[in-house]
């Protein structure tokens, strides 16, 4: 609980100073407007690490026609991010995200250690939404894809009883800002939300099981952003 609330309290206070920054350069913008310099929006690419402040969901598993399920808690650490956009209209950029989880550990609620999933692949259509202050812009953004999780090697050499890779689906969204350093470069932060499910089969003793995990997971974002 105190991880949480420090993680938490981490990410309230980065995106505060963020929202502060965008209040202080407002009175630029203002005085552009007035001058008739409007921002025009441009190609966007970038990269970001995200630091999973939080996680949680189910996992359903059902064989034979009998299911059950049990809670667990996301323990994964970071992410890796590279994503490329391109205005289609006057404030809205459209394009693709990918996501990168390369330690992926689920730990369950009654468990003393993390059971480790392998890693986890996003592949995503993205649309943000730019808010332009001078030489600050916040922005919101939406995306969602393809999902895939890689288990890992169970070490016993038979891989006849691993699973499959798991396929599914997520989608989610966040805000933040990005503080431009020159006309085509810019520092970028943002918290996220995702929610994911991804199922993974595979057979036991002649009978097909299959596993569901589906869960949240809150993500505090930094990054550089570059015109493209």
């Amino acid at each position: 609980m105190k991880l949480f609330l420090s993680r938490a309290a981490l990410a309230l206070t980065a995106f505060a100073a963020a929202t502060a920054l965008i209040a202080m350069d407002a009175n630029e913008a203002h005085a552009q407007k007035r001058k008739g310099k409007v921002k025009k929006l441009r190609p966007m690419g970038g990269v970001r690490g995200g630091f999973i402040l939080t996680g949680s969901g189910d996992a359903e598993v059902e064989a034979g026609g009998q299911t059950a399920s049990a809670s667990y808690d996301d323990n994964s650490t970071y992410a890796l991010n590279g994503f490329a956009a391109w205005p289609v209209a006057k404030n809205i950029r459209v394009g693709g995200s990918i996501w990168w989880l390369p330690s992926l550990d689920l730990r369950d609620a009654d468990a003393p250690e993390p059971d480790e999933k392998g890693m986890e692949f996003d592949v995503n259509l993205l649309a943000e939404y730019v808010m332009p202050f001078g030489s600050v812009d916040g922005f919101a953004y939406g995306e969602g894809g393809l999902s895939i999780m890689l288990p890992p090697d169970d070490g016993d050499g038979d891989s006849s009883n691993d699973p499959d890779n798991g396929f599914g689906y997520n989608v989610g969204g966040g805000a933040g800002a990005q503080f431009l350093v020159s006309s085509s470069l810019a520092l970028r932060g943002d918290l996220r939300l995702q929610y994911y499910s991804v199922d993974f089969t595979n057979d036991v003793a002649g009978t097909e099981v299959t596993t569901t995990f589906a869960g949240t997971r809150v993500m505090l974002n930094v990054g550089v952003a570059f015109g493209l």
